[in-house]
């Protein structure tokens, strides 16, 4: 439910003023927010009191004050999983030998920044469906043999470095970086089922590991994690499954893409 957005106008209560001889209404103004909290200013006539800033709360979690609206920031504790951008690329300073640069992802929630320090080589492969495959270090983009036409459904994809250091930081933000580890997806596999297998190679250092699921299954019942699943279907589906190369296919009997 959406939080009902404070209006910020000129308001008038009917309090007890406490040092004052009698009751009367106190006048306030706007509010005025800051970070760590938020008063109404008062524009009293009749006494001094001194106006008290309260800090923000946030019960709900969203990061946007329940009082003021004020938006907050947590940089260390999102209260969800950060939401990456695209990335903006950060050259070397220097034209060291090995240095690539860096990727800067900024969180769409909290705004906490994560740098990525870009490996000077980096390769990667991936298996999808029965027979769909790709290797980007060859290019090698296949999906299964139809049987129909008697054609083997492969061609090559080239993707360039920017692509693969996009590539990069998905895999890096997505925790695939660094994991060897098998995963189950789900106890109950539904026939027919496969073996994802994903592979890269940071600096000419191989690393390998196997996802066992089914045939269709959703992003959220990954066991692994949200950021694993998401990673990889993010890869498979804005380099792979929607470039020409793959589109120009031939037509494929394979129901499970």
């Amino acid at each position: 439910m959406r939080k009902l957005c404070v209006v910020l106008v000129f308001l008038f209560n009917v309090i007890t003023c406490i040092g004052c001889s009698h009751d009367h209404k106190h006048m306030y103004g706007e509010w005025v927010i800051t970070e760590t909290g938020h008063y109404r200013s008062l524009i009293c006539d009749e006494c001094s009191q001194p106006t008290v800033e309260d800090p923000h709360i946030d019960n709900d979690g969203d990061l946007l004050c329940d009082i003021c609206n004020y938006k907050l920031k947590d940089n260390n504790t999102c209260s969800v999983n950060h939401i990456y951008n695209e990335g903006t690329y950060i050259p070397p300073i220097e034209q060291t030998p090995g240095d690539v640069g860096d990727m800067l992802y900024t969180c769409s929630v909290c705004e906490y920044e994560e740098i990525v320090n870009l490996p000077q080589v980096f390769s990667f492969a991936i298996t999808f469906g029965f027979d769909g495959y790709y290797n980007s270090s060859t290019g090698e983009l296949r999906n299964g043999y139809n049987e129909e036409l008697n054609v083997e459904c492969k061609t090559t994809l080239h993707l360039t470095n920017e692509e693969l250091y996009k590539i990069y930081g998905i895999f890096y933000l997505g925790s695939i970086i660094n994991n060897t580890n098998n995963i189950n997806v789900s106890e109950d596999l539904i026939e027919p089922s496969y073996t994802i297998k994903i592979s890269y190679s940071i600096n000419y250092e191989e690393r390998n590991f196997n996802i066992y699921g089914a045939s269709y299954i959703d992003i959220e019942e990954w066991q692994e994690g949200y950021n694993i699943g998401y990673a990889y279907y993010k890869v498979l589906k804005d380099y792979i499954l929607s470039s020409e190369e793959y589109k120009n296919l031939p037509p494929n009997t394979n129901l499970y893409e």
